[in-house]
């Protein structure tokens, strides 16, 4: 039977999270016969691709295992939107794991709104973690509320022909960014973006070294998107004081829907990660990482 829709798996050194990841895939109420699972291998040097295949063995969903050894999120995305069968693409991350019904509501949502290039499910609350995720969830309370929190591509899918139209991702990307470039040129060619109606979670950085990581690789890609598409993003906001201020403001509101004193570390931490992100984007600069 021919497939309606791939799945995107791209991991790097994703070990403590996969075996959830890819059990919410395996576990699936959509037909399987009617999918296909790519999973891209980013450079890992865990064992995530073990884990991921002792998990997968228990499922007859197709599938097909990549390389793209450490080139970034562009060329792995790219990889499987080269590779990927039937009209759609869902992307499930290594750290992220969906309900059993999120293949099925994410196809039908597509099927019924034609017009759609994306749509990005709803960011649901992670509760469990140590402070550092705990501190990370609270960027959900504003999901939903507008274009900029759909990007992302993890929990997201998109129409295949959309994306091949524009080109798909651009290998070039290193850094994380693929979404902001992904999104802006899917509306530039008339697309539209939504929010469905199904889920998922996404386990954040448990450690204050790998969330300083993770940002700091945002600012490598966020370096590149700006020269490429200047009016892709806005970024004031990353200003380390700006974002301390924001910070701020941003505990309150957390702290009045949570009532969770640990809230009001938010301005620290906004400090913290958007510190981060600048001197990424700064040595991205050094290196003339741009377009």
């Amino acid at each position: 039977m021919d497939p309606i829709a791939t799945i995107g798996l791209c991991v790097r050194n994703a070990e403590k999270t996969i075996v959830e990841s890819v059990g919410s895939i395996v576990a699936q109420d959509y037909p399987h016969e009617f999918l296909r699972l790519i999973l891209v291998d980013d450079g890992c040097r865990d064992r995530t691709i073990d884990l991921a295949k002792e998990e997968l063995a228990k499922s007859d969903i197709k599938v097909t295992i990549m390389k793209v050894n450490g080139r970034g999120l562009g060329a792995a995305r790219q990889t499987v939107v080269e590779n990927a069968e039937g009209k759609y693409i869902i992307w499930i991350d290594g750290d992220i794991t969906v309900p059993k019904d999120h293949v099925r509501k994410q196809v039908e949502f597509m099927e019924s709104n034609y017009k759609l290039g994306k749509a990005r499910a709803h960011w649901e609350k992670y509760e469990g973690g140590n402070l550092v995720a705990r501190l990370e969830n609270f960027q959900v309370l504003d999901y939903g509320k507008g274009y900029s929190t759909l990007r992302g591509i993890g929990g997201s899918v998109f129409r295949t022909a959309a994306l091949r139209q524009i080109g798909g991702f651009d290998r070039k990307i290193r850094g994380a960014g693929e979404d902001i470039d992904v999104d802006f040129r899917l509306k530039l060619a008339g697309w539209n973006l939504a929010l469905s109606s199904t889920t998922f979670h996404h386990a954040f950085r448990e450690s204050w070294s790998k969330l300083w990581e993770q940002y700091y690789w945002y600012g490598q890609g966020g370096h590149y998107v700006l020269h490429k598409n200047p009016q892709a993003f806005q970024k004031w906001h990353r200003i380390p004081t700006i974002a301390f201020f924001i910070g701020v403001l941003y505990s309150v509101k957390a702290y009045k829907s949570s009532r969770k004193k640990v809230a009001f570390l938010l301005p620290l931490q906004f400090l913290f990660k958007n510190t981060a992100w600048c001197l990424g984007f700064l040595d991205a600069h050094s290196q003339k990482y741009q377009s």
